[in-house]
């Protein structure tokens, strides 16, 4: 997909201007706030050696992502 985008990217860059910005954004982003949590995002925790980080037990988040990037790709063709 990454090799596809940098050819999109070097032979019509109109083109993904108008296409990867919109699938990026429904992609990452959800229209939900965030959850307020007590987290500490920049100091580690202990035994904090986990390699995977649980994505592959949320598969349903992740074809939710895909069908959102999906949908703002198309929604970048039609220039919404």
């Amino acid at each position: 997909m990454g090799r596809a985008l940098e050819l999109l990217h070097s032979f019509a860059p109109d083109l993904y201007e108008r296409i990867v910005p919109p699938a990026f954004e429904a992609g990452n982003y959800d229209d939900l706030p965030a959850a307020v949590t007590d987290v500490q995002v920049l100091n580690a925790t202990m035994n904090s050696h986990a390699i995977d980080g649980g994505w592959r037990k949320r598969r349903r988040v992740l074809a939710r992502a895909l069908v959102d990037a999906v949908r703002g790709a198309a929604r970048g063709l039609r220039g919404c």
